[in-house]
C-alpha cells in the first residue's frame, strides 16, 4: 500500500520544508539528506530521493530555499522565499508535492 510510504514522504518534505528551495548559496545536496534522516520519518532512502530530485527541480533561491528550511534555517528560508515571486513560490509547492509523489513510489 503507497500510502503510508506517501504520508511519510509528505512528513519528511513537511520537516524539511515546503515552501524551499535547494541550490544556490544554500545548503549542500549532503547537508540536506543529512538534516532529512535526522527528522521525524527520516528514511535515508526517501531523503536521498527528495535531495535528488529537489536538485533537478530548483536551482538557485528555490534550493536554498528548500535546503534551508530542512536545517532548521527557516529565517534565512522565509528571507530568501518572500523576495521571490508569487507564481515561482506556487511552482515549488506543486513541485514538491511531485517530489514526494515521486520518492514514495520508488521506495521499496
Amino acid at each position: 500500500m503507497r500510502f503510508p510510504k506517501i504520508l511519510a514522504g509528505a512528513m519528511v518534505v513537511a520537516a524539511c520544508g515546503l515552501l524551499s528551495a535547494c541550490g544556490g548559496s544554500g545548503p549542500s545536496e549532503t547537508e540536506f539528506v543529512e538534516a532529512c534522516v535526522k527528522a521525524p520519518g527520516g528514511d535515508e532512502a526517501m531523503c536521498k530521493c527528495t535531495a535528488r530530485e529537489a536538485k533537478a527541480k530548483f536551482s538557485g533561491d528555490a534550493w536554498s530555499v528548500f535546503a534551508l528550511q530542512s536545517l532548521g534555517k527557516a529565517d534565512e528560508a522565509s528571507a530568501i522565499a518572500q523576495k521571490m515571486p508569487a507564481e515561482e513560490q506556487a511552482k515549488m509547492v506543486s513541485a514538491t508535492l511531485e517530489i514526494v509523489g515521486t520518492c514514495a513510489a520508488a521506495s521499496p
